[in-house]
C-alpha cells in the first residue's frame, strides 16, 4: 500500500504536499499446537540419531590409514549369498575410503537439511504471518 499524497494551498496560493502515513498491522504468527510440537520433537530426535551414527563413522573412516608402500590392510565384503571378495591393494583401498567419505558427506548434509526442515511453519501459515490492512482513518 502506498502512502497517500493530498496537495493544499496555504495562505498565500503556494500548494505544498501533505503526506498521509500507511497503517500496517500484522497479524500474530502462528502457533503451533502441543502435539505438533512433539511430532516435531520425535523426528528431530531420530535425525539427531542418524546424524550421530553418520558422524560417527565418517570418523572412524578418518582414523583409518594406510600406508601405500606395503600391503599392511585387507578388506573383506561380503554379499547376502555369502559370497566374499578380499583385497590388500592399497589403491583400492584408499579409493573405496573415498568414495565412503564423500557417501558419508553427502548424508550427512542431506540429514542437516532435514533436521531445518523439522522447524519450518507450514505454507498455510506463513502466508497469514504479515498482512497489510489499508488505513481507514
Amino acid at each position: 500500500m502506498k502512502n497517500k499524497i493530498n496537495v493544499t494551498e496555504n495562505s498565500n496560493g503556494a500548494q505544498s504536499p501533505k503526506v498521509e502515513p500507511k497503517t500496517i498491522q500484522l497479524v500474530p504468527k502462528y502457533t503451533p499446537t502441543t502435539e505438533e510440537i512433539k511430532d516435531k520433537a520425535v523426528v528431530l530426535y531420530h535425525l539427531q540419531q542418524k546424524h550421530n551414527e553418520l558422524q560417527n563413522k565418517r570418523r572412524a573412516l578418518d582414523e583409518f590409514s594406510i600406508t601405500t608402500d606395503r600391503n599392511n590392510a585387507t578388506i573383506s565384503v561380503v554379499d547376502s549369498k555369502g559370497t566374499k571378495f578380499t583385497s590388500n591393494n592399497p589403491k583400492s583401498i584408499n579409493k573405496l575410503i573415498e568414495f565412503w567419505k564423500e557417501e558419508f558427506n553427502t548424508a550427512i548434509e542431506e540429514v542437516e537439511i532435514e533436521m531445518l526442515k523439522a522447524f519450518e511453519i507450514p505454507n498455510k501459515q506463513e502466508e497469514t504471518d504479515k498482512q497489510e490492512v489499508p488505513n481507514v482513518a
